[in-house]
Parts: C-alpha cells; sequence; structure tokens
C-alpha cells in the first residue's frame, strides 16, 4: 500500500510499527529493506489474511522476541 499524504516529498512506504519512511518508489521496496507479512485474523467461517509493511530493523526486533521466547 502506498501511503500517500500531503507534501510529494512525504510519498512513500512506510513501517507499519515504527512509522519510519522504508522507500520512496515500490520497485525500491525490497532493496531498501522492506518485508511483507501476513498476519491472520481467524474469523467465524473465515479466516482472513492482511500484509503489513515493515522495515528490517522492526523484522529483527520481532524474529529475536520470537527466538528469545522458545
Amino acid at each position: 500500500m502506498v501511503k500517500k499524504t500531503k507534501p510529494k516529498k512525504d510519498y512513500g512506504y512506510y513501517c507499519d510499527l515504527c512509522g519510519n519512511q522504508i522507500c520512496k518508489y515500490q520497485l525500491d521496496f525490497k532493496l531498501c529493506g522492506g518485508y511483507y507479512i501476513g498476519v491472520s485474523h481467524k474469523k467465524p467461517k473465515k479466516q482472513n489474511i492482511e500484509y503489513v509493511e515493515i522495515c528490517y530493523d522492526c523484522l529483527k526486533a520481532v524474529m529475536e522476541e520470537g527466538v528469545d521466547s522458545l
């Protein structure tokens, strides 16, 4: 998802956890360390998966928490 705000210099992709800008253009998303993570929302009779965009630093923190909990 592109989150567009005014003025034009603020256009781009932002981390859904920390809010920092990952990149300005879609083609640069993965090169700049952006990741799409699937989040599952279980509802009665339906499973809905939503994708969030996070930066490398947030991904690293989430993965470290997961490993530490084991």
